[in-house]
């Protein structure tokens, strides 16, 4: 496997007062998008620029997907960085390249998964699992980058799970799927073999999920102020395990909280949650879910007879009388239009409750996820709540 950058095009002409042009980057990669991958963040260094994409498990990585269009930027030389996201915010891996700009250019940068335990120094990038000149590429081959990983897919190591096969290209080994080589639900790591997709993440656009299997809730921070977090295996939607939130202090907060993504600026995104709230438990107001960055967030909060939703950057509150299921698991989803004229809705077992407009989500996007009360009025007293097949998608997956 090999991680490396291939010019595609070089076209334009040199204008005569202040030359400057466009680059069309694309990506290639045999990591799993929606599972190792959500995101890829493309940087350009003087003059800073970034842009950010969503990956999705649709996505056709190895055949190649555009994730940025660069333009108006100054002739000369120029430093470009694709960085792949984890769902937790981490880089998976990374590409650099330098190249001179004379004009419109269009590259394609080739991850491989091989250089995702590789760290390389200021001026090098990873390819073929070492490190190399940051002016490398693989169709130049200059003979300073060395020889291509490959020529023929014989020529590349077995992968490790026997549900994926080699696959040379471009110079590059990448593992891939083989057609079959799992069931239905289950997905081919070529790293660790087929692994059961869990259930909130069946969704083909989903770039976050989490059935909290895992005891230990990795990627999630807690914050537990006024009471504890902590797996359930009694009280449960789905497979063995949900999450509980204990408040133990009246009017606390007691919430996990995880990185997203970089920015999710533009179009729809959906939170959908599985809730129990026992029917013995007094709600008076706790805030259950927001999707947030630094400046903007929305309460989805739940009183004994309402369910609201509240913007922190705007004074109005949206609320609506309709009764709030207790005692049973009960769908909850939460819709955002993004744009500096924003829309959040809430929807209950698959009907939308209300609606809250003119929100300012443009300005920095959401990118940090908050579950869990995290907003209590004064009054509210301890109480549990449970949550389960958390799912956040680009558009409308549908409750469980």
């Amino acid at each position: 496997m090999g991680l490396g950058l291939s010019l595609v095009a070089l076209w334009g002409a040199m204008a005569c007062d202040a030359p400057a042009y466009s680059i069309f980057v694309d990506l290639r990669t045999d990591l799993l998008p929606g599972v190792e991958i959500v995101g890829a963040q493309t940087t350009l260094r003087e003059p800073n620029r970034t842009q950010s994409a969503v990956l999705t498990a649709t996505d056709d990585l190895f055949a190649g997907l555009r994730i940025a269009e660069l333009t108006s930027v100054p002739s000369g030389e120029r430093v470009l960085e694709v960085d792949l996201l984890a769902a937790d915010g981490r880089v998976v891996a990374s590409r650099v390249n330098r190249l001179t700009l004379e004009g419109d250019i269009g590259i394609t940068t080739v991850i491989a998964r091989d250089c995702t335990t590789v760290r390389c120094d200021e001026g090098e990038t990873c390819a073929g699992g070492e490190c190399v000149p940051d002016t490398c590429n693989e169709m130049l081959m200059r003979p300073e980058c060395g020889p291509p990983e490959c020529d023929v897919d014989a020529d590349c190591p077995t992968p490790t799970a026997t549900c994926a096969e080699s696959v040379c290209d471009l110079g590059i080994c990448f593992d891939v799927p083989v057609d079959g080589g799992c069931s239905a639900s289950e997905l081919c790591n070529p790293d660790a073999g087929c692994q059961p997709i869990q259930g909130a993440c069946r969704a083909p656009d989903a770039l976050f999920c989490d059935g909290f299997e895992d005891t230990d809730l990795p990627g999630w921070t807690r914050n537990e102020p006024d009471g504890v977090v902590a797996p359930e295996t009694t009280i449960v939607f789905r497979d063995d395990r949900s999450v509980r939130f204990s408040l133990e202090t009246a009017g606390g907060m007691v919430s996990l909280e995880r990185p997203l993504l970089a920015g999710v600026t533009e179009g729809e995104l959906w939170t959908t949650l599985m809730v129990f709230v026992p029917d013995t438990e007094t709600v008076t107001a706790i805030g259950l879910v927001i999707q947030r960055d630094s400046t903007s967030s929305e309460f989805l909060s739940f009183g004994f007879w309402e369910v609201g939703l509240r913007a922190r950057d705007e004074a109005d509150f949206s609320q609506t009388s309709s009764a709030r299921p207790s005692g049973r698991w009960f769908c909850l989803e939460l819709r955002h239009e993004l744009g500096d004229g924003g829309i959040a809705e809430v929807f209950v077992d698959g009907e939308s409750r209300l609606t809250h407009t003119k929100l300012g989500t443009a300005a920095g996007g959401y990118g940090l996820l908050d579950l869990g009360i995290a907003f209590t009025v004064s009054d509210q007293p301890p109480t549990d709540l449970y949550v389960d097949e958390l799912l956040v998608t680009r558009s409308r997956a549908g409750c469980p």
